[in-house]
């Protein structure tokens, strides 16, 4: 069991599960590993072990807020690289290291070059609040949604686009106004026939009136 949520998943390879969320230990009984920061990577081949619940298991640099722990909201896979969006201020620390690492800057979103061959992170673009959802096009680019009014340096209103290959960073036209509280939440899907259809917590969506579901027809058919 985790010591908090599990909020998102991704899977490698078609083998290992990325488990994202908020927490810090995995325990079953008296056994207990800490140090996680909100990541970890399961081997879905590893046989089990009833003797050590930790069998299978591997820390991955975390993420963490200059006031504590950091969470993981969304996880995407695009080629070899993973994606992780969040409620974060630092990512790829490693706190069971001596000394431990220390990560790099990264608000809301960073990237593991799975492949790379020293397993490096960076840090894509930053956003001014957490990032809630990704979805991808054309398994190339990488749409992402949350609660931010700015992501790459440009101003998006809660959902933006961004090319790995060049960079650059996209918004999709006026972007998801506020929830009727003051609040926005966004989850996103693709369809290849429509576009990119856009949920959650908003009234306003490209500037006209949207009860928490909108669709973005600028996307479809980019996808395979």
């Amino acid at each position: 069991m985790y010591d908090g949520n599990v909020l998102a998943l991704g899977v490698l390879r078609d083998r290992y599960l990325v488990v994202g969320g908020h927490f810090s230990k995995l325990y079953a009984g008296r056994f207990q590993v800490s140090g996680l920061n909100s990541l970890v990577l399961f081997d879905t081949h590893a046989p089990p072990d009833r003797a050590n619940p930790w069998a299978g298991y591997s820390r991955l640099p975390g993420v963490t807020q200059a006031w504590g722990p950091g969470a993981v909201h969304a996880l995407q896979v695009l080629g070899t690289d993973l994606y992780v969006g969040g409620l974060f201020t630092t990512a790829g620390v490693e706190s069971w290291t001596q000394p431990p690492g220390e990560g790099f800057a990264a608000a809301g979103l960073a990237v593991w070059h799975v492949d790379a061959a020293d397993g490096t992170w960076s840090a894509p673009g930053a956003t001014d609040e957490p990032v809630a959802a990704f979805a991808t096009l054309d398994g190339r680019s990488l749409v992402v949604g949350g609660w931010f009014g700015s992501a790459g340096g440009i101003g998006a209103s809660g959902v933006a686009e961004h090319d790995p290959a060049t960079g650059a960073w996209t918004p999709y036209g006026s972007g998801i106004g506020w929830g009727a509280r003051g609040g926005r939440m966004v989850d996103l899907a693709q369809s290849a026939a429509h576009g990119l259809w856009v949920g959650g917590t908003f009234t306003v969506a490209g500037g006209a009136p949207s009860c928490s579901l909108a669709l973005w027809r600028g996307t479809a058919g980019r996808a395979p």
